[in-house]
């Protein structure tokens, strides 16, 4: 694989220049375990590259491994190995296996080589190695924690720019959706939440920005007095 310089190598995400730069048997490995790397079975066949972690494996020591190791495996080609990744550009892609796109970003099944037609375009921005999304488990602890008052948090010679976090956003972003009706996002009976932007809805319009025109015009976007309707509707029965 040719050298990646500057800018072309700063568009793969560091993980995924090291897949990149594996070759072909260590993908092979990685494939066995990672559901973002594969390599075909005719590739393997091939090259002579053995199997280690199959259906049918076990476990074995390091002198039976040297006896089994057979024949070297070749050295396989840039094509012979795939990766899923997610893209952000600023055109559309059409390298690779696309298994979907929305407002700038793609999903797509890559060969190597075809993973170094994007380092080069500039319009690309950013590749990264596709990952499983995981709902996060919140752990609970024995005793509940009080809020520290605004002397604990030692911060009083600068109020008059903080100002104790009074008009600050907090942007979160969350794959098990958010349930704005909780006590801990009420106040004074209604959420403190402002907008939810649900990127896979379609309950409501997109949200709408000037700046940004047809970026994010997809999902359903839902705003604090939408929000606040659906709690009072909830309490009223």
């Amino acid at each position: 694989m040719p050298r990646l310089t500057g800018a072309e190598q700063r568009r793969i995400q560091p993980k995924l220049r090291m897949i990149r730069n594996g070759d072909v048997v260590v993908n092979a490995l990685r494939s066995e375990h990672s559901p973002s790397v594969s390599v075909s079975e005719t590739a393997t066949t091939r090259l002579g590259i053995q199997e280690r972690r199959g259906d049918q494996s076990f476990p074995v020591s390091r002198a039976e491994l040297r006896k089994a190791k057979g024949r070297k495996p070749g050295p396989g080609s840039p094509s012979d190995s795939k990766v899923s990744v997610f893209i952000d550009s600023q055109c559309r892609v059409t390298a690779g296996d696309r298994r979907g796109e929305c407002g700038g970003q793609t999903i797509a099944e890559l060969t190597l080589a075809e993973l170094d037609s994007l380092a080069v375009d500039s319009r690309v921005s950013h590749v990264e190695v596709g990952e499983s999304v995981r709902v996060p488990v919140p752990l609970e602890g024995p005793t509940a924690r009080s809020a520290r008052g605004k002397v604990d948090r030692q911060v009083e010679d600068l109020e008059s720019q903080h100002q104790y976090g009074k008009n600050v956003l907090i942007g979160i972003i969350d794959v098990g959706g958010f349930d704005f009706s909780h006590p801990d996002f009420l106040k004074g009976g209604k959420t403190r939440f402002e907008r939810i932007w649900d990127q896979g809805g379609d309950a409501r319009p997109h949200p709408s920005l000037q700046s940004e025109s047809g970026r994010f015009a997809y999902g359903a976007e839902f705003k604090k007095t939408h929000l606040d309707k659906a709690i009072e509707y909830r309490r009223s029965g």
